[in-house]
């Protein structure tokens, strides 16, 4: 009723999700009253309505001290040695209260049953009454022990196995025929079920989004640089463009977070200190270039969020393969694939494997990624080395992150072609009826 009422009032329930918050703070601070026949059935009341009764059975639940009694809670502005200073009635008053009404009420009666939980609540509670005690202390009485414990069913894990169907091949075919990503490779690699569940089932996380996520940060990050970096492609960079872009830092990443988060709730709550940090990592980017120039490193920017289609071929099959780089440079004629990531914090080891095996584990799915680029570009290029590298904004100190692939940084046109035997077998695998998708 009251949800009701305030709804016609108010326009704030736009949703199911807000109707759950406003039901569940409701039902929390409503009290249930109990009715019952006085003559006859089970009468269920509070320990003050039971003055001047008497009862042969009695169930007494919440034995807990903090409940009975409930001791020091009181919420109150006055401490308790003023109130004791003053003759004011502080809580040992009521616990005196309630004990005499415990004790009256059991005085008369045959069978008592009380009820506490031993498992500890919010608070850390999970004491037994000091009723209890002293009843169990005094040895008048018979006391009985029981300890009950819910029979929890087990329930054994099983693992989550997809088996390759022909409607699964046909859909993985179809997949595939649109272009492979180096995001499906890294998925794929990472954990075989969630790949299934992503590209096969078409199971995607909602977009709705009110506060920044982690990924959306990152969008955000890679369309400032975009916006910043585009007018300098084909050129050189210098010192006095590079501090001219730092001036435009801020009016850059709010244009393009009003992509993916609404306007109004950019200067809202978590969203301005979100939107301050993606300002501070995209100077960052700024402020390594500014340090390779002040080394005497020359830079120049080739592409920017680069799209890029190519082929994997081998004796039966061609595969096309697809993605985006976020940057393609050259520092001192070399050219650099560059790739931002604001996730995970990085360090050099995490970009240096021995063997080409490596790739297919969860370090070595960052050189996956990169050995993915370089494979895409090479031959639009035409370069004979190619250096590869991820800037990891998290970690911004260590600048440009090198992948090391067996003890090289650079790496020919051969070197490449010889990660290309390896991707394709990742991908023939993928096909493989016979291989199925499990952890």
């Amino acid at each position: 009723m009251q949800i009701k009422i305030s709804s016609k009032k108010f326009d704030y329930l736009k949703n199911i999700n807000s109707l759950k918050v406003i039901f569940r703070e409701l039902c929390e601070i409503s009290s249930t009253p109990f009715n019952g026949e006085p003559i006859k059935g089970l009468q269920i009341m509070g320990m003050l309505e039971t003055r001047l009764l008497n009862y042969k059975n009695i169930i007494i639940s919440s034995m807990n001290e903090g409940i009975l009694p409930v001791g020091n809670n009181n919420n109150s502005f006055i401490p308790y040695e003023i109130k004791k200073a003053n003759n004011l009635q502080t809580f040992k008053e009521k616990d005196a209260v309630f004990a005499y009404h415990f004790y009256r009420l059991i005085q008369r009666a045959e069978n008592v049953w009380m009820l506490y939980n031993t498992e500890p609540d919010s608070m850390n509670n999970g004491e037994v009454s000091r009723f209890i005690k002293q009843i169990e202390v005094e040895g008048v009485h018979k006391v009985n022990n029981h300890i009950l414990v819910p029979a929890t069913p087990i329930k054994y894990k099983t693992e989550t196995v997809y088996k390759k169907t022909s409607t699964v091949q046909k859909k993985l075919e179809t997949l595939f025929s649109n272009g492979i990503s180096a995001s499906m490779l890294c998925l794929y690699s990472l954990d075989k079920i969630k790949f299934f569940e992503n590209y096969i089932l078409g199971l995607k996380e909602e977009n709705v989004e009110e506060t920044i996520a982690s990924s959306t940060l990152g969008s955000i990050i890679h369309d400032a640089l975009e916006l910043l970096y585009n007018e300098y492609v084909g050129k050189e960079l210098d010192k006095t463009s590079l501090k001219k872009l730092k001036h435009r830092v801020n009016d850059s990443v709010l244009l393009t977070a009003e992509k993916y988060v609404r306007k109004r709730n950019l200067r809202k709550g978590k969203n301005v200190i979100i939107i301050e940090t993606a300002k501070k990592y995209v100077e960052s980017v700024i402020d390594i270039d500014l340090n390779e120039l002040d080394k005497g490193n020359k830079i120049k920017i080739i592409a920017i969020e680069k799209e890029f289609t190519s082929s994997l071929q081998d004796n039966l099959n061609e595969y096309k393969i697809r993605g985006k780089i976020d940057r393609i440079d050259e520092i001192n004629g070399k050219l650099r694939v560059i790739d931002y990531k604001s996730g995970k914090k990085l360090y050099k080891r995490n970009l240096e494997i021995k063997e080409i095996s490596e790739i297919r584990t969860e370090n070595g799915i960052y050189n996956l990624q990169l050995l993915f680029y370089m494979i895409g570009i090479y031959k639009e290029m035409n370069a004979k080395i190619i250096k590869s590298g991820i800037i990891s904004l998290k970690n911004i100190n260590d600048g440009l992150l090198e992948g090391v692939y067996e003890g090289k940084s650079g790496l020919s046109v051969q070197n490449i072609m010889n990660f290309e035997k390896e991707l394709i077998a990742m991908i023939n695998e993928m096909l493989d009826k016979d291989i199925i998708f499990e952890k």
